[in-house]
Protein backbone atom coordinates (compact mmCIF):
# COMPACT_ATOMS: atom_id res chain seq x y z
CA UNK A 1 0.00 0.00 0.00
CA UNK A 2 3.36 2.20 1.07
CA UNK A 3 4.63 1.69 -2.46
CA UNK A 4 1.38 2.25 -4.07
CA UNK A 5 0.78 5.51 -2.76
CA UNK A 6 4.58 6.71 -3.37
CA UNK A 7 4.18 5.52 -6.77
CA UNK A 8 0.95 7.81 -7.44
CA UNK A 9 2.77 10.68 -5.80
CA UNK A 10 5.66 10.24 -7.18
CA UNK A 11 3.65 10.51 -10.94
CA UNK A 12 1.78 13.25 -9.85
CA UNK A 13 4.82 15.36 -9.34
CA UNK A 14 6.46 14.30 -12.27
CA UNK A 15 3.37 15.40 -14.07
CA UNK A 16 3.39 18.85 -12.52
CA UNK A 17 7.24 19.12 -13.06
CA UNK A 18 6.87 18.29 -16.71
CA UNK A 19 3.88 20.64 -17.44
CA UNK A 20 5.23 23.36 -15.80
CA UNK A 21 8.56 22.78 -18.21
CA UNK A 22 7.27 22.93 -21.30
CA UNK A 23 4.73 26.06 -20.25
CA UNK A 24 7.94 27.81 -19.39
CA UNK A 25 9.88 26.99 -22.42
CA UNK A 26 6.93 27.45 -24.45
CA UNK A 27 6.62 31.12 -23.06
CA UNK A 28 10.08 31.42 -23.73
CA UNK A 29 10.36 30.70 -26.98
CA UNK A 30 7.13 32.81 -28.28
CA UNK A 31 8.74 35.35 -26.33
CA UNK A 32 11.89 35.26 -27.90
CA UNK A 33 10.88 35.62 -32.04
CA UNK A 34 7.46 37.05 -31.28
CA UNK A 35 5.98 38.79 -34.40
CA UNK A 36 5.21 42.51 -33.66
CA UNK A 37 3.79 43.92 -36.97
CA UNK A 38 0.46 42.87 -38.46
CA UNK A 39 0.42 45.57 -40.76
CA UNK A 40 1.83 45.94 -43.37
CA UNK A 41 1.96 42.38 -43.93
CA UNK A 42 4.48 42.18 -46.59
CA UNK A 43 8.33 42.71 -45.99
CA UNK A 44 9.46 44.13 -49.35
CA UNK A 45 6.59 46.09 -51.89
CA UNK A 46 5.81 49.22 -54.00
CA UNK A 47 3.07 51.35 -53.53
CA UNK A 48 1.55 54.61 -55.17
CA UNK A 49 0.08 55.95 -51.92
CA UNK A 50 2.35 58.52 -50.21
CA UNK A 51 1.39 57.43 -47.05
CA UNK A 52 1.37 53.72 -44.98
CA UNK A 53 -0.07 52.41 -41.85
CA UNK A 54 2.12 50.52 -39.49
CA UNK A 55 0.48 48.71 -37.08
CA UNK A 56 0.98 45.62 -34.70
CA UNK A 57 0.66 43.79 -31.05
CA UNK A 58 2.30 43.94 -28.18
CA UNK A 59 1.69 44.23 -24.31
CA UNK A 60 -0.14 47.09 -22.55
CA UNK A 61 2.36 49.85 -21.97
CA UNK A 62 5.32 48.89 -24.27
CA UNK A 63 7.21 51.57 -26.45
CA UNK A 64 7.11 51.62 -29.85
CA UNK A 65 9.67 53.29 -31.98
CA UNK A 66 8.56 53.73 -35.36
CA UNK A 67 11.73 54.69 -37.50
CA UNK A 68 11.75 55.86 -41.34
CA UNK A 69 15.27 55.84 -43.48
CA UNK A 70 16.32 56.85 -47.34
CA UNK A 71 19.01 55.69 -49.71
CA UNK A 72 21.95 57.45 -49.58
CA UNK A 73 23.99 55.81 -52.11
CA UNK A 74 23.47 52.13 -51.53
CA UNK A 75 22.93 51.92 -48.03
CA UNK A 76 19.36 53.37 -46.13
CA UNK A 77 21.14 55.85 -44.31
CA UNK A 78 18.82 59.33 -43.95
CA UNK A 79 16.48 59.08 -40.95
CA UNK A 80 13.13 60.93 -42.49
CA UNK A 81 11.39 60.26 -39.43
CA UNK A 82 11.47 58.85 -36.11
CA UNK A 83 7.76 58.11 -34.24
CA UNK A 84 7.66 57.21 -30.70
CA UNK A 85 4.24 55.25 -29.66
CA UNK A 86 2.26 53.68 -26.50
CA UNK A 87 0.79 49.89 -26.80
CA UNK A 88 -2.63 50.70 -26.15
CA UNK A 89 -4.40 48.67 -23.41
CA UNK A 90 -6.02 46.15 -25.57
CA UNK A 91 -2.68 45.41 -26.77
CA UNK A 92 -2.22 47.24 -30.10
CA UNK A 93 -0.63 50.07 -31.65
CA UNK A 94 -1.42 51.56 -35.01
CA UNK A 95 0.11 54.70 -37.40
CA UNK A 96 0.24 56.31 -40.58
CA UNK A 97 3.24 57.46 -42.05
CA UNK A 98 4.64 59.76 -44.66
CA UNK A 99 6.47 58.09 -47.08
CA UNK A 100 9.17 59.87 -49.28
CA UNK A 101 9.49 59.13 -52.85
CA UNK A 102 11.65 56.23 -53.81
CA UNK A 103 13.00 53.24 -51.55
CA UNK A 104 11.77 53.29 -47.80
CA UNK A 105 13.13 51.05 -44.73
CA UNK A 106 11.34 51.42 -41.83
CA UNK A 107 11.88 49.85 -38.85
CA UNK A 108 9.90 49.57 -35.79
CA UNK A 109 11.31 48.70 -32.43
CA UNK A 110 9.01 47.15 -29.48
CA UNK A 111 10.86 47.61 -26.24
CA UNK A 112 9.57 46.57 -22.50
CA UNK A 113 11.38 45.20 -19.56
CA UNK A 114 12.22 41.80 -21.40
CA UNK A 115 13.93 43.37 -24.76
CA UNK A 116 13.80 44.71 -27.59
CA UNK A 117 12.23 43.44 -30.85
CA UNK A 118 12.61 44.98 -34.08
CA UNK A 119 11.01 44.23 -37.55
CA UNK A 120 11.85 46.23 -41.03
CA UNK A 121 9.74 47.18 -44.23
CA UNK A 122 10.86 48.19 -47.26
CA UNK A 123 8.62 49.96 -49.11
CA UNK A 124 9.49 51.60 -52.82
CA UNK A 125 7.01 54.84 -53.12
CA UNK A 126 6.35 55.22 -56.55
CA UNK A 127 5.05 58.48 -57.06
CA UNK A 128 3.20 59.33 -60.01
CA UNK A 129 3.72 63.12 -61.68
CA UNK A 130 1.48 64.51 -64.34
CA UNK A 131 2.08 67.55 -65.75
CA UNK A 132 -0.92 69.75 -67.31
CA UNK A 133 1.51 70.37 -70.39
CA UNK A 134 1.43 66.39 -71.31
CA UNK A 135 -1.94 66.38 -70.84
CA UNK A 136 -2.44 69.40 -73.45
CA UNK A 137 0.23 68.05 -75.67
CA UNK A 138 -2.05 64.85 -75.66
CA UNK A 139 -4.90 66.54 -76.98
CA UNK A 140 -6.34 66.68 -80.50
CA UNK A 141 -7.29 70.28 -80.19
CA UNK A 142 -8.16 70.79 -83.96
CA UNK A 143 -11.21 68.62 -84.91
CA UNK A 144 -12.83 69.08 -81.26
CA UNK A 145 -15.90 71.22 -81.17
CA UNK A 146 -15.19 74.69 -79.68
CA UNK A 147 -16.64 75.43 -76.36
CA UNK A 148 -17.21 78.65 -77.61
CA UNK A 149 -19.44 77.67 -80.45
CA UNK A 150 -17.09 77.79 -83.48
CA UNK A 151 -16.00 75.47 -85.81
Amino acid sequence: MKKMNFAIITLIITVIFMSTSINSFAASVSDTKQAILTAPKTESFSTTNSTVVIAGTGQKNDKVRIELYTKKGESFSELQAEIELVVDALGVFSKEVQLFPGENKIVVTLSNAKGEISESRFINYIKKIVEINEIIRGLDVKNSPSVLGGP
